[in-house]
């Protein structure tokens, strides 16, 4: 079940449209991203229809994190809605994936783990991440989750836009 992956590694804002049957869109601005105050990259949805069976459906990975300040208009991960659209995501996850776990002496309880990494949601960012709509804020983001809707390891912020969440467990979750 190959799936496109539509990569993006320079900063700047870009319009997404059309249909990705099966793909997703992934953003990762480099290893240095998180301290730059210019890796930031916005999605701009306008008429957006992306469908990813294995996994999140937009994610992003490595862009600026500005959670030190905790001023999230600076967020390096940024959605609009854009005015008169109707966008829908539909994704997947990533099970959790361990870097290493240590079980109890007879093998039937871990006791450690230490987590690599778990994307579970549709739309996923592991730094902050804002969702915001246009000027009239009439967009619609419709988000089709089997586990997670909205999912952000950092901080959340929705500003604005008509979002709509189906799923097999949070519409909205962030850590």
């Amino acid at each position: 079940d190959a799936h496109t992956v539509v990569h993006i590694g320079k900063a700047g804002t870009y319009v997404i449209s059309g249909t990705l049957s099966r793909g997703q869109i992934a953003v990762d601005l480099g290893d240095d991203a998180k301290e730059d105050r210019d890796a930031v990259v916005t999605l701009v949805l306008d008429g957006a229809d992306i469908t990813c069976t294995v996994a999140p459906a937009v994610i992003f990975y490595k862009v600026y994190e500005c959670g030190d300040d905790v001023e999230t208009t600076a967020a390096g991960a940024n959605i609009i809605i854009a005015d008169g659209t109707v966008n829908t995501l539909n994704g997947s996850y990533v099970a959790k994936i361990y870097k290493s776990v240590t079980l109890s002496e007879d093998g039937n309880e871990i006791v450690d783990s230490k987590k690599l990494h778990k994307y579970d949601g549709t739309l996923y960012s592991k730094m902050t991440m804002s969702i915001s709509g246009e000027e009239n804020g009439d967009g619609v983001l419709n988000v089709n989750a089997e586990n997670e809707g909205v999912d952000s390891e950092m901080h959340l912020v929705i500003y604005g836009g008509k979002i709509n969440i189906v799923s097999g467990d949070d519409g909205i979750n962030t850590n």
